[in-house]
């Protein structure tokens, strides 16, 4: 272990809650228990603030692999404040061999891609060809993002729903396909919200990646948002669905 990573545990050993690392290791059931220390996000961002009183970002950020998750999602917030495209790329891609879990894939809120989302889209494309599943989903979350700033194109929506087949599989939290499944069913509601007609299409399509029309038609359903005429829509859609693949 790093010295930096010993100032750095020994700072979160303040904030930790044997509770919270129990709730947060359920949460993400594909790592070993341990691995969470139980600290809050607000507590790891006044963390931070003081280790940079101290160490430079680029010590922290070089000292791969982290011991702790809550280290990876430091390590992903101090990313997201990169202001150079082309430079975010690069530590991103350092780091996301390290990338194991849904919650760190998630922390992924770049600056640069409000900024220079032509930019950012090039590499989120790019790791959605990856073949690994939290790199999948962390290209996923990026295209989410730009599309919830009025950046949607329909190439976006079109790589997702063409990913291969292999991630659209009925999966366990246990499986990785099942967090790359859900990021396309999470993008493709928030897409609805601002493009229903493309989700529309989409869902009424050919009788073609099923599994992700269902995760789809709940995510939508799930959300305070949808109108009472589009759940209605949405609830006949799920039946014409299971009538047609009984």
């Amino acid at each position: 272990m790093t010295s930096i990573h010993e100032t750095f545990l020994a700072a979160l050993s303040a904030y930790a809650h044997d509770e919270r690392a129990r709730f947060n290791a359920k949460l993400v059931p594909t790592i070993a228990p341990e691995r969470f220390v139980g600290v809050s996000m607000s507590n790891l961002r006044k963390t931070v603030r003081n280790l940079q009183k101290d160490y430079s970002d680029q010590v922290f950020l070089a000292a791969l692999p982290h011991p702790v998750v809550e280290a990876d999602l430091v390590h992903m917030m101090l990313l997201n404040e990169i202001t150079d495209a082309d430079i975010w790329a690069q530590k991103m891609e350092e780091f996301l061999p390290y990338v194991d879990n849904w919650m760190v894939a998630d922390a992924v809120n770049p600056r640069v891609v409000y900024e220079r989302p032509e930019s950012v889209r090039a590499y989120a494309y790019r790791w959605l060809e990856s073949g690994d599943y939290y790199s999948v989903r962390v290209g996923i979350v990026i295209l989410l993002l730009a599309a919830q700033k009025g950046f949607f194109v329909d190439e976006d929506m079109s790589r997702i729903i063409h990913l291969s087949s292999d991630f659209f599989r009925v999966g366990t939290q246990r499986d990785g396909n099942y967090y790359v499944t859900m990021a396309c069913a999470w993008y493709l509601a928030t897409v609805f919200e601002k493009e229903p007609l493309h989700i529309r299409s989409f869902l009424e399509g050919p009788n073609e990646r099923i599994v992700l029309k269902k995760y789809t038609l709940r995510k939508i359903l799930e959300s305070r948002k949808t109108s009472n005429e589009d759940r209605i829509w949405l609830k006949e859609l799920r039946l014409r669905m299971k009538t047609r693949n009984h």
